[in-house]
């Protein structure tokens, strides 16, 4: 079988509203073309006829990781969405849990995490890297950093980026705001050295 390059990537996000209307967690949803059995479409036809979800929400945002969430949607990526929706919303009602993100693209991350006018401070956000074009992805976790400079980075380059690469972009990165790097580069055995030229793990 050969191998596919995947150049770009559909998806929705999907915001949950509470009762007055304000939305209080997003997600996303974007199936991966030749994985995924669903397709964006049957996304969007899900979500026409899902007009509200019930979850018992007097849990801890630690508790529900545990305890899970029941089934909502029997596409994968759609009952994803809905599970991170819901852990944000989770995230707000208490100042000691940092809210955990998920983002496929930096475009992505940047395009909802810079409308926020919510205190980002020690919020975790993984990010797929490697994606985009490297000087733009650079520039846009730059600007994410900018917009929230508390906020936690966990990168996960899926091996899509050369040693010079992966060094290039932690150079610009401030150390501080990086968590982890996985899979950095399209070698292990090149893994070690990323760590020395980075500092990073």
């Amino acid at each position: 079988m050969g191998e596919v390059q995947l150049t770009a990537r559909k998806g929705v996000y999907v915001f949950l509203m509470d009762e007055h209307d304000v939305c209080v967690g997003v997600g996303e949803a974007s199936p991966l073309p030749g994985l995924s059995k669903e397709s964006v479409d049957d996304v969007c036809a899900s979500l026409q006829t899902m007009t509200k979800i019930h979850c018992d929400m007097d849990v801890s945002y630690d508790q529900r990781l545990m305890q899970g969430f029941e089934l909502f949607s029997d596409l994968p990526s759609l009952q994803f969405a809905i599970e991170s929706a819901l852990l944000m919303a989770l995230s707000q009602s208490t100042v000691q849990v940092s809210c955990h993100m998920f983002f496929s693209t930096v475009s992505g991350a940047l395009t909802l995490l810079q409308r926020s006018k919510e205190d980002l401070a020690k919020h975790v956000v993984k990010l797929k890297i490697g994606r985009e074009p490297l000087l733009a992805e650079i520039e846009g976790i730059q600007a994410l950093l900018n917009h929230h400079p508390s906020l936690v980075l966990r990168l996960d380059a899926n091996q899509k980026f050369l040693f010079n690469e992966v060094t290039q972009f932690v150079s610009q990165i401030p150390k501080e705001s990086i968590d982890y790097i996985e899979d950095p580069c399209d070698k292990v055995e090149q893994y070690e050295g990323v760590c020395r030229q980075t500092g990073g793990g």
